[in-house]
């Protein structure tokens, strides 16, 4: 009988967890538009404001994005990757060429971002609007 409250217990316990996040950190989700239209594939970093945290990303497909992130205020930055060209592993007859990559959306959206969001605990939503140029 103790046995079966002590499993009842912890399927109770682990099911509160799930509901209410606790002992993990926080998952920030959303999606992003850019000119109005979902972002395709891209990836979606966030970094410490203030250092003391760990830094986090994750990938973003047909507009949405999850992630988990930590606690307080972070950095945002959006990639959208686009083929400037292809080149050659090796310069040998017959090598296979691979994609060369540039970004595709501006500055202030990566490398020199604006964008920021307060990560509170438990579940986060943000949605980003973003213009191609």
């Amino acid at each position: 009988m103790r046995m079966r409250q002590a499993v009842c217990v912890s399927v109770v316990l682990v099911v509160l967890m799930t509901f209410l996040g606790c002992g993990g950190e926080p998952v920030v989700s959303g999606t992003v538009n850019v000119d109005g239209k979902p972002l395709e594939k891209g990836s979606i970093s966030f970094f410490p404001a203030d250092g003391k945290t760990k830094t986090t990303g994750g990938d973003i497909e047909e507009g949405q994005y999850t992630v988990t992130v930590p606690v307080g205020v972070m950095k945002v930055e959006i990639h959208k990757p686009k083929i400037k060209g292809y080149k050659k592993l090796y310069n040998t007859p017959g090598a296979k060429e691979y994609p060369v990559f540039d970004e595709a959306l501006p500055g202030r959206y990566n490398e020199h971002s604006e964008l920021k969001l307060d990560v509170k605990p438990g579940r986060n939503q943000k949605d980003f609007e973003l213009q191609g140029k």
